[in-house]
Formats: C-alpha cells, sequence, structure tokens
C-alpha cells in the first residue's frame, strides 16, 4: 500500500468516526462515502494545503539527490520528530554503511518495543492493521533486507520470522523471503508449515513452488524435486526461460529490463522479482537449475505395445 493510499484511508477513517453515527444504512454508508471522495479529491488540488510527513517522505524518494533527500526528510521530521517511517528514512539515506544502518535500526527496534510495549503483548498478528504499528513492520522489514544483503542470513531468517510473528496478514510479502531462507537452511517442516498456511486452496504460488523444488534439490529428494519443478512449470509458463536465463547469464538482463515492480502472478516478472530477494540463494544453485531444465525435457514413457495374439 503506498503512502499516498494510506493517507486517503486515515482521512476516510476520521471523516466516518465525526460523521457517522453506527446506524447508517448500507446505502447511507455509500453516500457518505461519496461525499468524503468528492471532499478528499477536491482537497489533493488545493495548492494552499500544507504538506504532511508523508508528503515530505514521498519528496524524498523522489529526490534528485542525496542533500535533497536529506533536507524532506528532516522537514518530516520538525512535523513529526516522533514519526517511525521519517526515523527509519533518516537512518538508511545518512548511515555510512550497512553495518552502520544495521547497528541503528537494531537500537530503533528496541526503542519501539518499550514505546509500544502494550501493543506488543495485544496487538500481535495484527501490526499492520494498526496504524501507529503499521511503520514498525516497515522497520524489521528493512533491517531484513539489510540482514540478507550483508549475508547474514540467520539473522535474517528470524527477522522474517518476527514479521509474521507480528503481522499475519503479510502485507509486505516477508514470506517470500522467509521460504528462500528455509530452502537455503533445509528446513523442510517449517517451509511447508509456512506454504500450508498462506497458500490459497488452488494452486501454489511460483515463489512456494520454486522454493520446495530448491530445498528438495538441496536434500537430495530428486523425486519431490522434480514434481515441484512440474507443478511450477504449469503455474508459470515463463519458468523455462527463468531458468535458461542462468545458463545462458541474462538473468540480470531480466532484472533491468522488468515490466513493472508490481507483483504479477503468473508472470516473469514474479520470478525476476523472487530472484531480486533471495539471489543469494539462486546464484548458488545453477546445479539446480540445470537439473530443471532436464526435467522438463524428459519425454514421458510411451506405453508398451499390446502385443498379445487374438486368439
Amino acid at each position: 500500500m503506498s503512502r499516498s493510499t494510506e493517507k486517503a484511508m486515515k482521512a476516510a477513517m476520521k471523516y466516518l468516526s465525526e460523521n457517522a453515527t453506527g446506524n447508517e444504512s448500507e446505502e447511507e454508508m455509500n453516500e457518505l462515502l461519496k461525499k468524503f471522495m468528492n471532499e478528499y479529491n477536491s482537497s489533493l488540488h488545493d495548492d494552499n494545503e500544507e504538506l504532511t510527513v508523508e508528503d515530505y517522505l514521498e519528496m524524498a524518494e523522489e529526490a534528485d539527490s542525496d542533500e535533497e533527500e536529506l533536507e524532506f526528510i528532516n522537514l518530516a521530521l520538525d512535523l513529526d520528530p516522533d514519526n517511525i517511517d521519517a526515523q527509519v528514512k533518516l537512518i538508511e539515506a545518512d548511515s555510512k554503511t550497512y553495518e552502520e544502518e544495521i547497528e541503528r535500526l537494531n537500537d530503533k527496534i528496541e526503542e519501539v518495543k518499550l514505546k509500544y510495549k502494550d501493543d506488543y503483548k495485544n496487538s500481535v498478528g495484527e501490526f499492520y492493521m494498526v496504524f501507529h504499528t503499521r511503520p514498525i513492520i516497515r522497520l524489521y522489514y528493512g533491517l531484513m533486507v539489510d540482514y540478507i544483503e550483508c549475508n547474514m542470513l540467520g539473522k535474517a531468517k528470524s527477522i522474517a520470522e518476527e514479521i509474521l510473528r507480528l503481522n499475519e496478514n503479510d502485507n509486505l510479502g516477508a514470506r517470500y523471503n522467509l521460504i528462500g531462507l528455509y530452502a537455503y537452511f533445509e528446513e523442510e517442516e517449517k517451509a511447508l508449515e509456512l506454504v500450508e498456511k498462506y497458500s490459497d486452496g488452488e494452486s501454489l504460488e511460483s515463489q512456494f513452488l520454486l522454493n520446495l523444488a530448491i530445498l528438495y534439490y538441496k536434500k537430495c529428494d530428486f523425486v519431490k524435486s522434480e514434481e515441484y519443478i512440474k507443478q511450477l512449470n504449469k503455474t508459470n509458463k515463463s519458468f523455462k526461460k527463468f531458468a535458461k536465463s542462468f545458463e545462458d547469464c541474462t538473468i540480470m538482463d531480466m532484472v533491468y529490463e522488468i515490466d513493472s515492480p508490481m507483483y504479477q502472478r503468473g508472470t516473469l516478472n514474479e520470478l525476476v522479482m523472487d530472484y531480486v530477494s533471495n539471489r543469494y540463494l539462486y546464484n548458488s544453485m545453477l546445479s539446480f537449475f540445470d537439473f530443471a531444465q532436464r526435467c522438463l525435457k524428459k519425454k514421458p514413457a510411451k506405453k508398451k505395445a499390446n502385443n498379445k495374439k487374438l486368439s
């Protein structure tokens, strides 16, 4: 969810709390929401509207220089010194090394644990659904990404598990990082529990199928690995092209040519985005991708001809 969408949701909730009684019919509630949207959309075109923390953070993301980025972040902090998103953005912007950033993010987590200790007791599993704890999930996610970048994979796994404990809906997609980490550490039981928890009852998502195939390949269970490879190939028709890119050394070309950073199920984008998140694993599994290509080239065995003579 973008910050602009989040801003609109906050405004809608505030509007309803001030204007709704709770006894409205569905038709009356729709009218209230329609009125809110008209007023809200008009306010977006008001040149005299004061900028918010979210506005400054969006401007920081689009800044043309590091200096300009820091300027917008500091303007956000001037408006709200306790804003966690702005604090984290400042840490990311002015830390000189990953090590410094990791230490500062860990310190920030300890701070929020004390400040929001009641939420750590009462809102576990729903952190992203509560506006004031939602930035905490983004804080954890940023730390997890840093750990992965530094190949501190045990630490990354612990943080990913904590993200899912605090936010079971997993709005940021940490489960896709975690399944790769479980494959890396060959933790079969945990991987299967994760897949069961987040499967939709239909076909498994490409990320789950791919990482389960890798996990069983690493455990030398080539039969199960092949089963998941073939299931993945049915679910995502681009898998052959994706697997061959490791042989052709064109995977980074795919990264640079990605059509959209948005998640698109069953597409090449889905696989390439998964590679970006879990490249520490995939780059070390060239033999697996060779195995996958050979599995998909196999022809099904022909039925034996019936040579029985007619009596």
